[in-house]
């Protein structure tokens, strides 16, 4: 009887069973059960399992933290050690000269609290201006407008340049989940091959198993899990050149099992052909919906 399943392994298996091999080379996962049941060899390559998720957005999408972004290129923190240096600079811009009973920038006579108000506007529209307001006519004034200036300064170049890089950024397509830690904080489901199961770090209840990678990627186009495991190969085949064709059997799937075969004779699996062609030999796929719906969905 030829072997009809989707994993390698089992297939392997298989076939030094029935006598029609003796070794046998594919992609499978070697596990601590697989190694209780048969030998392995030494490995001829490692794979780079990538976690793919569904997409939730863009860095560039509109949000009211938007309004916000021109803030960003600075810590809060660095935002409030300048805010204090200006609030201190304007006190001690108009506090100094009036205890030395020197002449400044301000009326005498005006309400000292006035005075400290004028004197902190000024200093506060000097760095909105990135130039100075206040005229200095003694030398504690000058050297305070000095120490001032020159951190005015500092910050607005430093504040233009971090800025123009900031918003000149490429933007950054957002995922349901950013990590394998923000996975296990989620409390959501995570669609992961049968056979690397035991494998993964997670509880069993969260897990959408599957027999092939391909009905892991189509439970996660339906929204049944929030992200799914990929090798390096299979993240080329079902999604970035979208050449591979499979079957599901979604009449059966449930929220721990999904299988490319059904168990049931009274149901179909469906199939699901990334890289359809057309009967009609000059048709595009896209021109024949009806016989390709699948074409390029991911």
């Amino acid at each position: 009887e030829v072997y009809k399943g989707a994993s390698s392994y089992t297939r392997c298996v298989y076939e030094i069973n029935l006598g029609n091999a003796d070794i046998c080379v594919s992609n499978f996962w070697e596990t601590d059960e697989r190694r209780a049941m048969v030998p392995f060899t030494s490995y001829l390559d490692i794979d780079e399992v990538k976690m793919v998720t569904d997409y939730a957005g863009s860095s560039d999408d509109l949000n009211i933290g938007d309004f916000l972004n021109i803030f960003a290129p600075f810590s809060w923190e660095v935002w409030g050690c300048f805010t204090a240096m200006l609030v201190v600079g304007g006190f001690l811009m108009a506090a100094v000269p009036l205890w030395l009973g020197m002449s400044g920038n301000f009326d005498p006579s005006e309400p000292k609290a006035h005075t400290m108000a004028m004197s902190m506007y000024m200093v506060m529209l000097s760095y909105w201006n990135a130039g100075t307001e206040h005229t200095a006519s003694n030398w504690p004034a000058r050297l305070f407008l000095l120490g001032i200036a020159w951190c005015v300064y500092i910050h607005v170049a430093s504040f233009t340049a971090s800025l123009a890089s900031f918003l000149s950024s490429d933007k950054q397509e957002i995922g349901l989940v950013d990590s394998f830690a923000g996975m296990k904080a989620s409390g959501e489901q995570l669609c992961v091959l049968e056979a690397i199961a035991p494998l993964i770090e997670l509880d069993r209840s969260r897990l959408l198993l599957s027999d092939d990678y391909g009905a892991g990627v189509e439970m996660l186009y339906a929204g049944a899990c929030v992200a799914t495991l990929l090798g390096k190969v299979e993240l080329l085949l079902y999604l970035k050149a979208q050449k591979a064709a499979f079957t599901v059997c979604t009449a059966e799937c449930s929220t721990s099992l999904c299988l490319t075969t059904c168990t049931n004779a009274t149901n179909t699996a469906d199939k699901v052909d990334l890289d359809c062609k057309c009967s009609a030999p000059l048709k595009k796929p896209s021109e024949c919906p009806d016989e390709c719906p699948a074409f390029r969905k991911y």
